[in-house]
């Protein structure tokens, strides 16, 4: 049995808890205690909280008590970080038994590769396959031959003041992002009329400067889901969405 370190008393207090079984209640506050046991922990810190809070989610599913109330309840002032830390959680693209293991081993082999983000191990994940064993051996070579030089390669060059390589897919999302917010900054973009005009001449910069000859036509198309991104919530978290899920 894990033993309690940090002993959450909110939880008695939050609206289900009573209608939970004995031995849920013991589990989440096991869970509970986990997860507050990785504040401040640099490495690979958010990793442990994000699978310790997707357990969580299982464990609640069907119960008068939701995660969305488990959340506000452990998490107060920084539930928003919550959610979007399982957004980002939930973009690698590993399989789930080797992001348990990089949470459990990453310490040990990933030193020298210190600070690494959830979005940082998305990233990878896309550019590095998982293999294809599972076993110990097979997973420890990957997380230190191949993992850790490629982690150590982008830290490198960030430091550098070199660009970092990503797919396309990541391109567009943070030039969208970007431009979204640089828009939202100036003053004299009130109106469709006057936005049309800033993109057409900022465009017509970027085609000059990426030598693209010819003439380029485009149209008000929807935004992908996970396009757009948020701080706190994710998209669609709204409350009803949220319970449901719970």
């Amino acid at each position: 049995m894990t033993k309690i370190i940090v002993y959450d008393p909110g939880l008695s207090n939050s609206p289900g808890w009573d209608d939970l079984s004995s031995s849920k209640k013991e589990r989440l506050q096991e869970k509970t205690s986990k997860i507050k046991r990785f504040v401040g922990v640099e490495q690979l810190a958010q990793v442990n909280r994000c699978i310790e809070l997707i357990e969580v989610r299982k464990l609640l599913q069907g119960e008068s008590m939701t995660f969305t109330t488990y959340v506000k309840t452990v998490f107060d002032a920084s539930k928003a970080t919550a959610f979007r830390m399982l957004q980002q959680y939930e973009q690698i693209q590993w399989p789930e038994h080797l992001t348990k293991y990089l949470a459990e081993r990453g310490a040990v082999l990933l030193r020298g590769t210190t600070g690494i983000g959830l979005m940082e191990l998305a990233n990878v994940s896309k550019e590095l396959p998982a293999p294809k064993e599972k076993d110990p051996a097979t997973l420890d070579a990957f997380i230190e031959n191949t993992l850790r030089p490629a982690l150590r390669e982008r830290k490198v060059a960030r430091n550098a003041g070199r660009i970092v390589s990503v797919t396309t897919d990541d391109a567009a999302k943070d030039f969208f992002n970007s431009a979204r917010q640089i828009m939202k900054r100036a003053r004299s973009l009130n109106t469709p009329a006057q936005n049309r005009v800033f993109l057409k001449q900022v465009v017509g910069w970027l085609m000059e400067e990426r030598n693209i000859s010819g003439n380029l036509e485009c149209k008000r198309t929807t935004i992908p889901q996970g396009v757009c991104a948020k701080r706190g919530r994710p998209v669609g978290s709204g409350k009803k969405q949220r319970e449901e899920a719970a």
